[in-house]
């Protein structure tokens, strides 16, 4: 469940934020910050891959995210990685939330919701409810003119639902995600846009395969339509080999078009599609997403 959204591209050195600054009270600003990121971090157990990539939001600043997502499948892979029969769906919600703790240091939290339904042989079953949920933590550790670097880890909390339902709306295993994330800005005549990468290690529980995991963002704001945002992703998955589930590989491609409504908020269309997979649904999805900064 890569949900990739970066919305905040580099102006050449720094993401574009619109940051929430409280008072001029010393005493009142502390316990503002504070309160935001308690909730922040208590919205819900859910970990989540972060929304801006390599970059840390402003001190203060906050950022929301809702995405529906769609997804059907018609195939599967197989143990060989060759394609299988099968029809499986999946509507899922999630909204996940950003704050700038301080300007290198960013914490999120991500809940999401689920129904998932297969037809096989006749069958059709369904079922919904809560899925996963988790918290993050990113330190940017290195900042130049248009560069950063960063690391990240999260925890992602799968008991929400028991995964022995059928369908299944998730394989019930928690998992801490530990990343690196490298992000680069330019800017040109023609246009502003950003160039992202992370490669990151996943602990899965419950006898789940651990996961190491690339994902690639190109983001592109044309000069001609600045309130428009053209973005391509990739997101790879590839098992470990050490566990007795969970065990797949899979790529994922993703591009997206975003538009801004307000200066603080946009709204995100877009499309993915598993191209190639090991023992996963080959499917697609629609997405549909609104981000709010302040």
């Amino acid at each position: 469940r890569d949900l990739g959204l970066i919305f905040h591209w580099p102006r050449i050195a720094a993401p574009r934020i619109i940051p929430l600054r409280m008072g001029a009270a010393m005493i009142g600003r502390f316990f503002w910050r504070n309160w935001r990121a308690c909730a922040t971090a208590a919205a819900s157990l859910v970990a989540v891959d972060a929304q801006a990539g390599a970059w840390t939001l402003e001190e203060d600043a906050t950022q929301l995210f809702l995405q529906v997502e769609y997804f059907e499948a018609d195939t599967g892979f197989d143990a060989n990685g060759d394609p299988a029969n099968g029809t499986y769906r999946k509507l899922n919600g999630a909204f996940s939330t950003e704050y700038g703790l301080f300007d290198w240091l960013t914490i999120g939290s991500k809940a999401e919701a689920r129904q998932t339904e297969i037809d096989s042989d006749g069958q059709d079953a369904k079922t919904y409810g809560p899925a996963e949920g988790g918290v993050w933590a990113r330190v940017r550790f290195w900042r130049g003119a248009a560069t950063v670097a960063s690391a990240q880890i999260g925890y992602t909390d799968a008991s929400a639902y028991d995964e022995r339902l059928r369908p299944s709306l998730g394989d019930g295993a928690s998992e801490i995600d530990m990343r690196g994330l490298i992000g680069h800005g330019f800017g040109a005549e023609w246009g502003d846009g950003w160039l992202n990468a992370e490669a990151a290690y996943r602990l899965r529980f419950e006898d789940a395969a651990d996961q190491i995991r690339l994902d690639l963002t190109a983001g592109f704001r044309p000069a001609a339509a600045p309130r428009l945002l053209l973005m391509a992703q990739s997101f790879g998955t590839y098992a470990a080999g050490n566990g007795t589930r969970s065990d797949y590989d899979v790529l994922k491609l993703s591009p997206s078009v975003g538009f801004e409504i307000t200066p603080s908020v946009t709204v995100q269309i877009g499309v993915s599609r598993e191209v190639m997979g090991r023992d996963i649904e080959e499917g697609q999805a629609v997405f549909s997403s609104l981000w709010w900064t302040f």
